[in-house]
């Protein structure tokens, strides 16, 4: 069937041309793509991509009638298919749209062609670019039925099509014309070829003889006859054409066979791209024969060059943030799709570029840096290597720290427990996330989209983020978990023990989820690098949000979960402030997290390839924080053995030198040559003294499988903290440990490791 809507449009003194629209509402937010029908068909000829939901979530699909054919008709008798092109591009006028893909079949692939000469740039009633974006030509030829096209396999209509046109003419009305079965069965026939089934040859019948009937049916279909015998080539302009073209030809097409589409794809020598596909079995109509391979051909055309629209409007955001503009893009997303003025200009020139730039700001040179892939500018701004010394400087920095405590751990003679491992094993996902941080540097992140960087290396960035943000995260929970398990050994009271296991099995859950949102940000996960595709997407800004907050969040739990119990040790204030610094440490990671958190709203789709570059910086910076926060707590003795070889143990403080000051319990330091006595098992770093009543002092004891000794045995330990008596009062006192003569199984927290003094006073009855 015709269209069952038309719109006026002023050409050749007012054309009501028929056309049909996607969903029956034109969406500003979608590109659109314009189809044009081929010979005696209709809208109908696009069944098939209206009902491909796939197609019309992500564009806006237009069938516009062309003169001759359908619901369109016009004042003159006698047009071409340059007015065709005309009245096309003035419905897109009316509907408000200024940009636009076309897809032609047949003698519809002629008319988008000159659609596309007609407007690369076009004037109207607002100063903007109005332009056809790319072309898609299906099942054609751009040049007249010559004798050289014949001796290529072409069909000569004349033979076919002349008789026709001489049963059509008449001098007078014929009010009972009805075009003939001949005809209806020709073109069915040449068009879908093996593919036209009776349905189909009934369906088409029944349309060719509902448009062409009367007088006016009869001028119509004459018209549409001389176009096709008389059309002019289109082989001397087609290499004036700049916006991508792809081309499909069906392998089974009569009218115009293999070699010519084979030809002229070459002469679109100014195309930014120009590429033939053959469709195997396709014929004629092929949008109708090879649905399926047309809709994903076109779908790939749209989104790929709606991204490097979206480049082209990142490059005038970078020039606009030099005040070497005074408009704004508003893109294909906006009611007209088109560039907004805000300075003096009052019209826009034809000179292509130039009517977006002012003249002050030498237009042409940069006219000239367009045509040969952009300026300079966009490299000196670059935040490459930036991106680039940052990550590797943190990486090595928590790589070093990775091995101070692997040396802590041998300097000790100690086993590595589950916290070493965990870290080790974090500083391992680190290390992958920091190649893929270099492989987007590599493909051009930190650079401007708008030149520097090609539209497939800003997909495979996408790509290799969606890896990374995933790896990233599970080394966040690597480094958390290292730290929950060094509180663990450290810490040996059942409340810590369980406010330990709660924040673990919050961690563990948070990454769960975390993953799934990273890996369906969007459905299909391809539309995260071709925004056009159908589907849904989640805010990607506002999902690392949620994730930053969250990881703020639980860094803060895991940093407080100790202080109170620091402050519980009879220690001096110094001391007390001394060991909350040494567990408080980590709050740098606290910090990186919270200026990535504001690094994120920094982000922009339209430059996505340098504004990316700062929040995977700061990622790097973050990660590596953790790792580094996790590691400083165990270091002493790794810096202790440093300085000890180095020889400059006496002009360190007393941080890295070893010596041990008992304290008492009434507060006074207490000097001893060893600081432990040398009764008590061997290792356990429990004595006592036979000239007191006091107990030697003692590191809390860690678990037995994290370190190099035995384990104590039962009597040792109740030898060790239990006296023999029916009635005791127990005073606790900590101070710090004297270098190696230490229990192997303790970790060295900075400044004093953790010992404590148990006082029993005797009563006698």
């Amino acid at each position: 069937m015709a269209a069952t809507k038309t719109i006026q449009v002023p050409h050749l003194g007012g054309i009501t041309a028929g056309y049909a629209l996607s969903n029956d509402r034109y969406d500003p937010s979608k590109p659109t793509c314009v189809l044009i029908n081929s010979m005696c068909t209709t809208v109908s000829l696009y069944r098939d991509q209206f009902s491909d939901v796939a197609l019309t979530d992500a564009m806006n699909l237009l069938a516009i009638e062309p003169l001759g054919h359908g619901s369109t008709s016009c004042p003159s008798e006698h047009f071409t298919y340059w007015d065709s092109a005309l009245m096309a591009l003035q419905v897109m006028d009316k509907l408000g749209i200024d940009k636009a893909f076309a897809l032609g079949t047949s003698q519809g692939g002629w008319i988008v062609t000159r659609m596309a000469l007609l407007a690369p740039n076009r004037v109207g009633a607002s100063p903007c670019i109005r332009e056809i974006l790319g072309l898609m030509p299906l099942g054609t030829s751009m040049d007249y039925e010559s004798a050289d096209s014949r001796s290529k396999g072409c069909w000569d209509p004349v033979p076919a099509l002349r008789p026709f046109y001489e049963k059509w003419t008449s001098a007078v009305a014929t009010p009972d014309f009805l075009v003939d079965d001949v005809w209806c069965g020709m073109v069915g026939g040449i068009g879908f070829g093996a593919s036209a089934s009776e349905e189909l040859s009934a369906f088409w019948t029944k349309t060719l003889k509902e448009v062409y009937k009367g007088d006016e049916g009869r001028k119509k279909v004459r018209m549409a006859v001389i176009c096709l015998l008389s059309r002019d080539g289109l082989l001397l302009r087609l290499g004036d054409i700049k916006c991508p073209v792809h081309w499909l030809q069906g392998t089974e097409d009569t009218p115009f066979g293999k070699t010519v589409p084979v030809e002229q794809i070459k002469l679109f020598s100014s195309s930014v791209e120009a590429k033939l596909v053959m469709i195997e079995g396709g014929a004629h109509y092929l949008n109708a024969t090879n649905p399926k391979e047309v809709n994903a051909a076109l779908l790939e055309m749209v989104n790929k060059l709606t991204v490097h629209t979206l480049h082209f409007a990142a490059l005038l955001a970078h020039f606009e943030r030099e005040d070497r503009l005074f408009w704004s893009y508003n893109g294909l997303g906006s009611p007209n799709g088109q560039f907004d003025f805000f300075g003096s200009s009052n019209e826009c020139p034809q000179n292509e570029w130039q009517c977006i730039f002012p003249k002050e700001y030498g237009l042409e040179s940069f006219c000239l840096d367009m045509a040969h892939g952009g300026k300079d500018s966009d490299h000196e701004d670059s935040l490459q290597p930036w991106v680039t010394a940052t990550t590797a400087s943190v990486t090595v920095l928590a790589f070093v720290m990775i091995c101070l405590r692997l040396l802590a751990r041998w300097e000790r003679k100690q086993k590595l427990w589950w916290d070493d491992w965990m870290i080790v094993f974090s500083m391992g996902w680190n290390l992958v996330v920091v190649g893929f941080i270099f492989a987007m540097v590599k493909e051009g992140m930190g650079l401007h989209a708008g030149t520097a960087v090609p539209i497939s290396n800003q997909v495979m960035i996408a790509k290799f983020l969606v890896v990374a943000e995933i790896l990233y995260v599970f080394n966040l929970v690597w480094t958390k978990l290292s730290i929950l398990l060094m509180y663990y050994r450290i810490f040996h009271f059942p409340y810590f023990k369980r406010w330990a296991y709660i924040i673990g099995t919050f961690v563990v859950l948070w990454v769960i989820c975390i993953t799934f949102l990273f890996i369906f940000i969007c459905v299909p996960v391809q539309k995260l690098w071709y925004p056009n595709l159908p589907g849904r997407c989640i805010n990607q800004v506002g999902t690392w949000v949620a994730n930053a907050a969250s990881t703020i969040l639980t860094d803060l739990a895991i940093l407080v979960l100790p202080m109170p119990q620091v402050w519980k040790l009879q220690l001096r204030l110094s001391e007390k402030l001394a060991l909350t610094f040494a567990f408080s440490l980590g709050f740098f990671v606290v910090f990186a997290s919270a200026y990535r958190f504001s690094v994120l709203f920094s982000y922009t789709s339209a430059d996505s390839s340098y504004t990316l570059a700062p929040t995977v910086g700061w990622t790097a910076i973050e990660m590596s924080a953790g790792i580094v926060s996790a590691c400083l707590p165990t270091l002493r003795p790794a810096l202790q053995a440093i300085v000890r070889i180095l020889g400059i143990q006496g002009a360190l403080p007393a941080l890295l030198r070893s010596r041990t000051v008992p304290m008492s319990q009434t507060g006074q330091s207490n000097q001893s040559q060893n600081g432990l006595t040398a009764q008590g098992h061997k290792g356990s770093g429990v004595g006592h003294s036979s000239h007191s009543r006091r107990h030697s002092f003692y590191h809390l004891p860690d678990e037995s499988d994290s370190a190099g000794g035995h384990p104590m045995t039962p009597e040792q330990l109740d030898a060790s903290l239990r006296p023999e008596y029916d009635h005791g009062r127990m005073v606790t006192n900590v101070l710090g440990s004297k270098g190696r003569n230490v229990d192997s199984a303790s970790d060295e927290i900075p400044l004093h490791g953790i010992r404590v003094q148990k006082d029993f006073t005797q009563v006698k009855e």
